[in-house]
C-alpha cells in the first residue's frame, strides 16, 4: 500500500514585507515557531538565493516570487496577504 506524505504546515506567529538582507528584491520576513520539519520543507522549496536566516531576530527572508511556498507551509499567510494595501 502507497503512503501519502504527511503535508507539513508550520505555525506563523508574524510576517511583514521586508527587502533582501543585502538591499536586493522584495520579499517577506517570517516569524515562525521552531519545527525542524517546516525548516527541512523550506529549503527542499526554497532555493538558498531566494532566502536566508537571521540568527539574531530568529526569522526567516523569503523572496516575494516564493509565495506560493510561504503559503502552502503557512496557511494562515494568506491573512497577511489580505491586509496589503491595493496599488
Amino acid at each position: 500500500m502507497k503512503q501519502r506524505k504527511r503535508r507539513v504546515q508550520g505555525r506563523l506567529t508574524g510576517a511583514y514585507r521586508a527587502g533582501h538582507p543585502a538591499g536586493r528584491y522584495p520579499g517577506w520576513r517570517l516569524a515562525f515557531d521552531f519545527d525542524e520539519a517546516v525548516i527541512k520543507a523550506l529549503k527542499a522549496a526554497v532555493p538558498a538565493i531566494d532566502r536566508s536566516y537571521d540568527p539574531e531576530t530568529h526569522e526567516w527572508w523569503v523572496r516575494e516570487e516564493r509565495q506560493e511556498v510561504i503559503l502552502r507551509l503557512f496557511p494562515s499567510f494568506e491573512g497577511y496577504l489580505a491586509q496589503l494595501p491595493l496599488l
